[in-house]
């Protein structure tokens, strides 16, 4: 029997002011990853995009590093 494990994850994204600027979802299902970035508000979201990407470079490593963790196909 193989069972498959899939998680979900979703974070915020906010400005200097605690605002909401973007909501970040992802899913891990064995190794597959799926990522999604959804602007809350789009003049923050232009207004906020180095503090954007940053968040989302660290959502992403989170998301990817739990992936790598469920893999359990050999190394070849």
């Amino acid at each position: 029997m193989e069972i498959n494990k899939s998680q979900s994850f979703n974070a915020q994204s906010k400005d200097a002011n605690g605002n909401q600027i973007a909501y970040f979802n992802g899913s891990v299902n064995g190794s597959n990853v799926s990522l999604s970035v959804n602007p809350i508000n789009v003049q923050g979201f232009s207004a906020n995009r180095t503090q954007i990407e940053a968040d989302f470079a660290d959502f992403e490593k989170s998301v990817f590093d739990e992936a790598v963790s469920q893999d359990v196909t050999p190394a070849s």
